[in-house]
């Protein structure tokens, strides 16, 4: 498969496990297990992102994301005219927005199982984030 993305190497596959890493647009689920990677460390405009086909095993972590002063907003059918479902957007105190559609969910599978999210941080940056996990 063949990821095309319009800013240079916006968009990375990898087999058997495939890592996107784009910072807007709509990037599709390949086979297998699809990383996608999220970065509102250094935005300086709002951020309104759409994954299409995310699937089980796959995962969005986005970067720049603190349990403590970030406000979560889950909002069911937004998104891109022919990809809505379940939207996060995402409040940081001086920060711009940061908003994810995850195409085709709602808010129901928050509680059903269906995606699981968790914050953390990684230890070798300090760079905080927040992981969304389809299972």
């Amino acid at each position: 498969m063949r990821i095309r993305h319009p800013e240079p190497n916006g968009s990375r596959r990898a087999t058997p496990t495939n890592l996107f890493q784009h910072r807007a647009g709509h990037p599709p689920g390949a086979a297998g297990q699809d990383t996608f990677f999220l970065d509102a460390r250094t935005a300086t405009d709002d951020i309104w992102s759409t994954i299409v086909a995310f699937g089980a095993g796959d995962a969005v972590t986005i970067w720049g994301l603190a349990e403590a002063g970030t406000t979560l907003s889950w909002i069911d059918g937004q998104g891109a005219a022919t990809a809505t479902g379940l939207t996060l957007h995402t409040s940081v105190a001086n920060r711009p927005a940061m908003s994810v559609t995850l195409a085709g969910y709602t808010s129901a599978d928050l509680s059903n199982g269906r995606l699981a999210t968790i914050f953390g941080q990684d230890p070798n940056s300090g760079s905080d984030y927040l992981y969304i996990a389809a299972v």
